[in-house]
């Protein structure tokens, strides 16, 4: 879950739970048969920790975060996260390992460990370094995103029933890239479905600078709100930089922006075939939701037409062998990682000496696969958070996308 943005500030509804200490929690410490190893951060409505499975598999732990614990709004939305992704199943979704909760009371969700980074990270790294994002690899990825979009959307419970899923917040920090050049889409903390809590009203939540113009204005969405952001997130691959900025630093100048739903100008990169790319960008930025792609699937068919037409079909082979060539530390220091989180002493609880500063979760619940939706498939944040160290060139620079002095990530 992420930051929430309104006009007034968020709306928080619902009886409240005992506050708790301060975030992140005293480590180690389990959470079911989940042994919590270190911190990995924080989005803006959870805090994140790296875990190893009993079988010896790491893992992701994702719990409110500490100063909005008490409210029992976020604690629904954490809930109905695990069973909405749960009931997810495709090689572009993060997979829900188990859930369960702390002895304070507090649900935890735990995901797929994903040794990669997130999108976000990747396009700063590429700006600190001077490195240009190819486009058939940002085609790869937003493709992916769409894959991902085409089966929540579709997808339904146990029943049959349609879950009505809308992410509302697709954006580059919630689209993890492995090193294996596997994408897929994490944090559906915000998204509208039947197994979720309603939105209260007077509430706008997500990024501001990924919403369509009827999220902006506090109006119910559909899985159209979805493809406007994926809009976006293609019109920024493809530019090098954000479509959207905060002017004088004032974060409702975004919420403005999105209202206003203006398109910038696009840049001419001399690609095969580009007034076809714009088309199915400006098509997916409609300001009207009637006149956009009516489903991920359309969409996903025209990038598809269009990839194959200008010769820029790419690959998670493709996308791994990239990855690998221009940030082969930033891959040495996760595989260091994981291998001195897999070996790290078994934690013993017992062996804890008491402090206030510590909390014992008791043992709820194992790592397990919940039961995923029968619909058909066709696959915050898991990224290692480990800071970049010392500068790199790379080679790979064919395709580019945007001159190097467009560069605005940070």
């Amino acid at each position: 879950m992420e930051a929430v943005n309104a006009q007034a500030g968020p709306r928080m509804v619902g009886p409240t739970l005992a506050p708790r200490d301060d975030a992140p929690r005293a480590l180690p410490f389990r959470a079911g048969a989940f042994e919590v190893l270190s911190h990995l951060g924080r989005g803006g409505m959870a805090e994140l920790y790296r875990a190893r499975t009993a079988d010896g598999e790491l893992a992701v732990i994702k719990e409110v975060a500490a100063e909005l614990a008490s409210q029992q709004r976020f604690q629904s939305l954490l809930m109905g996260e695990s069973r909405l992704t749960g009931l997810l199943d495709h090689p572009n979704v993060i997979r829900v390992l188990g859930e369960g909760h702390l002895d304070d009371g507090q649900p935890f969700i735990a995901f797929e460990y994903v040794e990669g980074l997130d999108l976000r990270q990747l396009l700063k790294r590429c700006t600190a370094r001077r490195i240009g994002l190819p486009i058939k690899h940002a085609l790869t990825i937003v493709t992916s995103v769409l894959r991902a979009l085409d089966h929540a959307h579709r997808a339904r419970d146990l029943s049959g029933e349609r879950l009505d899923a809308v992410h509302r917040d697709i954006s580059p920090s919630n689209v993890l890239l492995g090193f294996d050049g596997s994408v897929r889409l994490c944090d559906f903390g915000i998204a509208t479905s039947r197994v979720m809590p309603e939105v209260p009203g007077g509430t706008i939540e997500g990024k501001a600078g990924y919403m369509s113009p009827e999220h902006a204005a506090g109006a119910p969405v559909d899985a159209r709100a979805d493809l406007y952001a994926a809009g976006i997130l293609l019109w920024e691959l493809l530019h090098g930089r954000r479509m959207r900025k905060k002017k004088n630093d004032n974060p409702m100048s975004l919420l403005a922006a999105a209202r206003e739903a203006e398109v910038p100008v696009f840049v001419v990169r001399g690609l095969p075939h580009e007034e076809e790319l714009h088309a199915i960008i400006r098509r997916a930025l409609e300001r009207d939701r009637e006149d956009r792609y009516a489903s991920a699937a359309a969409m996903l068919t025209d990038l598809d037409r269009y990839a194959r037409a200008a010769g820029l079909m790419g690959s998670e082979a493709e996308l791994a062998a990239w990855l690998g060539e221009c940030f082969p530390e930033e891959r040495a220091k996760q595989r260091a990682l994981r291998e001195a989180l897999l070996g790290a002493p078994e934690v013993d609880l017992d062996a804890t000496p008491s402090s206030p500063a510590v909390h014992r979760p008791s043992v709820i619940s194992g790592p397990r696969r919940i039961q995923r939706s029968v619909a058909p498939t066709q696959e915050k944040r898991t990224a290692s958070d480990l800071v970049f160290i010392g500068a790199m060139a790379c080679a790979a620079t064919l395709s580019v996308l945007g001159a190097l002095s467009a560069f605005g990530w940070f």
